[in-house]
C-alpha cells in the first residue's frame, strides 16, 4: 500500500486531518469560548450598573458634594444575591470610593489612569483578574474574575463611576470539563476515521492489484486483436463513417449552446466556437477558426483573463465586460474544461464564457431584501421592547392610568405592524417554494367591502384627500375576503407611501360584462419603464437606497399572487413625476374555490 504515491498521499492526509481535529478545538474553540464568557460576563456588569444608574437617578446628583442616595445600599444587596457577583462599588469623579459592601474601603481614593482619562471620556473599561493577581483599585484576590468600570455620564458631564466585580471560576472549571471531554471525543473519532482510512487503503491496494493484472490480461487480448486488424477493414471503414455523423451531431449540440463556448488546441489556436462565442466577441462566422486566440479575441482584459483561465484550468471570479456591440457590460463567469490527450497530456482546453449578469442581479436583490427586512423587523421590535420596559417599571417612571392605556395600544399596533411583517415574509417564501395559494371563497359585494375599506382609511388619514369612484351596477364576486382586503391594503399602503401628502388618491372600481377593475390611481413619483418592467417581482423595491420609503418588497408581488389565484390578473401604469395606476382584473362569474401554484418571477442563480 506505501509503494503506491497514490494510496501513500491518501494516508498521509487522513493521518493531517485526525491531527487537525483536536488542534483546532485546542488553538481555536477552547480560546473562542473563553473569550465568549468575559464578554458575556462584561455585558452583565453593564446591566447591573446601568440599571443602578437609571433606578437611582445618579446621572442627575453630584456625588462629589452631595450624600449617597439612600436605596443604594437596598439595590446593591438585591443584586448581590447573583452568586457570579463579588462587589459593586460607587466612585466620586476623583476616584474617592462612596460605596462599597465592605465599609473599610469607603473613602479610599483609586488614583489609577482610570479616572484622569479613559472613564471621563465615556468609556467603560474591562479586565480580567487571574488568581493571585491585582485588580486596578490595587486589591490582589483569591479568585479569577472580570473588573469592570462604567462611567455615569450625564449630558455630556463625569458624575462618576460604578465599578463591578463578576466571579467567573465557576464558569471557567465547567468550561476546562468541556474541553477535556470534547478532546476526548474529537480524539476518539480522529482514531476512528484514521481506522476507517486504513481499512479503505487496504481494499483499494487489493482492487489496484486487481486492476493490474487484468490490465496485463487485456494487453494480451489486444494483441491478439491486432492480429485481426487486416480481416476487418470495411467494418473499420464503416465504424469512421459512424463517428464522422456523431462528431457532426456533436458540433450541431455544441453550436446550440446558449453560453458562448470556445474550444482551444494546446497552442491556444481556436478550433471552435459556437454562435454565441461568435455574437460576443463579434467575430464573422467561422473566421476566426484556426487563428490564435489573441487574434480571436482583441479586447486585451478579456484576452488577459481567458489564457489566466486556460494556465491554471481554474474558474476565476466574475468580471464586468462590455462585448462587442453591446450596449451595457455584462457580467461574464468563465468555466474551463480541460481535454485529455494521449499519455495524460492536455491536448486543448474548452472553455465557457456564461452572461451571469441575471444571476448577479438576483443575488443583489436577496441582499438588499435581508438588509431590509432586519431593519423593517427591528423597527416595531425595539418600540415593543421600549414601551414593554416602561410598563413593567410603571411604579418607578409614575404615569397616568390615560398613559398607561396609550403605551398599551403603541404596544399592541406595533405587534399587529410585526405580525404582519412576518406574515408577509412568510407567504413569500411559500410562494417562492412553488406552494399552493388557498382561497376560501365565498359570494361578496367589493363595493360594500372598499366603502368599509376607505372610511377606515379616511379615519386614519383624515389629512388624505381619498376618493371612491363607480362605473357600472355593482355585482357580487366569489372572493376571499380576507385575500381581496389584503390585496386592497398594499394598493392602498403603496399610493400613499409615494405621494405627496396633499395629492388625492382615487379608487375607482369598474363593473363590466364579465370583468371586475378596481384601480388604485396616485399623482405621485411615478416609475420609468425599466422599474416598471419589475414591479411584480418578489423582493423589487423602485428605491433601495438607505433614504428609501420604508417596506418589504413583497406587496405588489403578493397582490398579483392574489389576483391569479382568483382566475385574474394586474397591471400597472406610470410615467416619472406623473403618479402611478395600478389594475386589478377579477372575473364576474362564479370561479369554484382552487389553489393556484405559484411561479418565480424571476429566474434562480
Amino acid at each position: 500500500m506505501l509503494r503506491n504515491p497514490f494510496l501513500r498521499n491518501i494516508l498521509l492526509l487522513s493521518l493531517l486531518v485526525a491531527l487537525i481535529f483536536p488542534l483546532y478545538y485546542a488553538l481555536v474553540l477552547a480560546p473562542a469560548y473563553d473569550d465568549v464568557l468575559v464578554e458575556d460576563t462584561q455585558d452583565e456588569a453593564l446591566r447591573y450598573a446601568r440599571f443602578l444608574i437609571h433606578s437611582l437617578h445618579l446621572g442627575e446628583l453630584d456625588l462629589e458634594s452631595s450624600p449617597v442616595p439612600e436605596g443604594l445600599g437596598a439595590e446593591v444587596g438585591t443584586l448581590m444575591k447573583d452568586a457570579h457577583l463579588i462587589k459593586i462599588k460607587l466612585y466620586a469623579p476623583s476616584g474617592r470610593t462612596l460605596y462599597s459592601p465592605n465599609p473599610a474601603e469607603i473613602g479610599e481614593l483609586n488614583d489609577s489612569r482610570l479616572f484622569s482619562t479613559i472613564l471621563p471620556a465615556g468609556q467603560s473599561y474591562s479586565e480580567v483578574v487571574h488568581k493571585e493577581g491585582r485588580t486596578a483599585d490595587g486589591q490582589t484576590l483569591q479568585t479569577e474574575l472580570v473588573e469592570t468600570y462604567i462611567p455615569i455620564i450625564e449630558e455630556g458631564s463625569f458624575r462618576g463611576a460604578i465599578e463591578v466585580y463578576c466571579n467567573i471560576s465557576q464558569s471557567r472549571e465547567r468550561l476546562a470539563r468541556l474541553h477535556s471531554q470534547s478532546q476526548r471525543m474529537l480524539a476518539g473519532i480522529s482514531a476512528a476515521l484514521l481506522l476507517l482510512t486504513l481499512l479503505g487503503l487496504k481494499r483499494a491496494a487489493f482492487s489496484m492489484r486487481r486492476r493490474q493484472q487484468a490490465e496485463l490480461k487485456l494487453q494480451r487480448m489486444n494483441e491478439e486483436l491486432e492480429e485481426r486488424v487486416q480481416q476487418r477493414t470495411n467494418e473499420v471503414e464503416q465504424a469512421l463513417s459512424e463517428s464522422e455523423k456523431n462528431r457532426s451531431k456533436i458540433d450541431a449540440i455544441l453550436a446550440a449552446v446558449p453560453d458562448a463556448l470556445l474550444a482551444l488546441d494546446d497552442k491556444r489556436r481556436v478550433l471552435l466556437m459556437n454562435r454565441a462565442a461568435e455574437k460576443l466577441l463579434g467575430c464573422a462566422r467561422g473566421s476566426g477558426l484556426g487563428l490564435p486566440l489573441r487574434k480571436v479575441v482583441r479586447d486585451e482584459m478579456l484576452a488577459t483573463r481567458l489564457e489566466r483561465v486556460i494556465e491554471t484550468g481554474e474558474a476565476k471570479e466574475r468580471f464586468d465586460w462590455k462585448g462587442a456591440g453591446k450596449g451595457s457590460a455584462s457580467c461574464l463567469a468563465l468555466r474551463p474544461s480541460r481535454l485529455p490527450g494521449s499519455k495524460g497530456a492536455i491536448s486543448g482546453t474548452i472553455v465557457l464564457l456564461q452572461d451571469v449578469s441575471r444571476a448577479r442581479e438576483v443575488e443583489r436583490m436577496k441582499s438588499e431584501f435581508l438588509a431590509m427586512a432586519t431593519h423593517e423587523l427591528n423597527t416595531p421590535l425595539t418600540a415593543i421592547l421600549g414601551y414593554s420596559e416602561v410598563l413593567l417599571n410603571k411604579k418607578t417612571y409614575g404615569f397616568s392610568p390615560e398613559q398607561e392605556e396609550e403605551f398599551h395600544q403603541l404596544v399592541m399596533d406595533k405587534a399587529e405592524h410585526l405580525h404582519r411583517i412576518i406574515g408577509d415574509l412568510i407567504d413569500a417564501s411559500r410562494f417562492e417554494a412553488g406552494r399552493m395559494l388557498s382561497l376560501d371563497r365565498e359570494m361578496l359585494s367589493p363595493a360594500v367591502l372598499l366603502e368599509e375599506r376607505m372610511e377606515l382609511w379616511r379615519r386614519k388619514y383624515p389629512q388624505r384627500p381619498l376618493r371612491l369612484e363607480t362605473t357600472g351596477r355593482p355585482a357580487p364576486l366569489s372572493l376571499d375576503r380576507e385575500r381581496f382586503l389584503q390585496a386592497v391594503e398594499y394598493l392602498l399602503s403603496n399610493a400613499v407611501k409615494y405621494s405627496p401628502g396633499n395629492e388625492e388618491i382615487v379608487l375607482r372600481q369598474c363593473y363590466g360584462n364579465d370583468e371586475f377593475e378596481l384601480s388604485v390611481i396616485d399623482r405621485g413619483q411615478g416609475m420609468d419603464e425599466a422599474q416598471l418592467e419589475h414591479i411584480f417581482d418578489v423582493f423589487y423595491r423602485v428605491d433601495a437606497s438607505d433614504s428609501a420609503v420604508g417596506g418589504t418588497g413583497l406587496g405588489l408581488s403578493i397582490v398579483r399572487i392574489i389576483a391569479e389565484s382568483h382566475g385574474g390578473r394586474i397591471q400597472a401604469q406610470s410615467a416619472k413625476g406623473a403618479g402611478t395606476a395600478i389594475h386589478l382584473c377579477l372575473p364576474l362569474s362564479t370561479v369554484t374555490t382552487r389553489e393556484i401554484p405559484y411561479q418565480a418571477s424571476f429566474p434562480a442563480p
